[in-house]
């Protein structure tokens, strides 16, 4: 009965709250890979796999904004994970060509090593799965606490 409550209690707002934290955290996953591929061209550090820090920027995003954690919060943190992603791959691919270079660059990073970029791409989706529908042990809204 409590549950009904709370799905009641949800504004109309909160779905939008969740996605502009989604667009905060791409922005950062995005932030985040052209600052290591800027380190990456001026030093001789090198990330390969900087797909799930990006993944987890994004899916962060959803999670940190969000009030409720159920299925549409969980596909919110996928979607902004994937496009933390492909950001940060577009991102990469213009630091070493022109912009109209990026796409193709990006595709062409899918064909090196499908099975890793698939594997790293497979994590950063499920970490956005987990962090958007996991409750994570944050109280209840409104501050109740459902006893039974």
């Amino acid at each position: 009965m409590s549950t009904d409550r709370a799905r009641r209690a949800r504004g109309p707002g909160d779905s939008q709250i969740s996605m502009a934290g989604g667009l905060a955290g791409v922005a950062a996953g995005g932030f985040l890979v052209t600052w290591l591929s800027y380190l990456e061209l001026r030093t001789d550090w090198f990330v390969q796999a900087y797909e799930p820090a990006a993944a987890l920027l994004g899916a962060l995003g959803v999670y940190l904004f969000s009030t409720r954690h159920e299925i549409k919060e969980g596909l919110l943190a996928m979607a902004a994970a994937l496009l933390a992603m492909l950001l940060g791959d577009v991102f990469r691919a213009r630091l070493v060509g022109a912009w109209t270079d990026a796409p193709v660059e990006v595709l062409r990073s899918f064909r090196v090593a499908p099975w890793a970029k698939g594997v790293r791409y497979g994590f950063g989706l499920y970490v956005g799965w987990y962090l958007g529908s996991a409750d994570l042990g944050r109280p209840a809204a409104g501050g109740e606490v459902d006893e039974e």
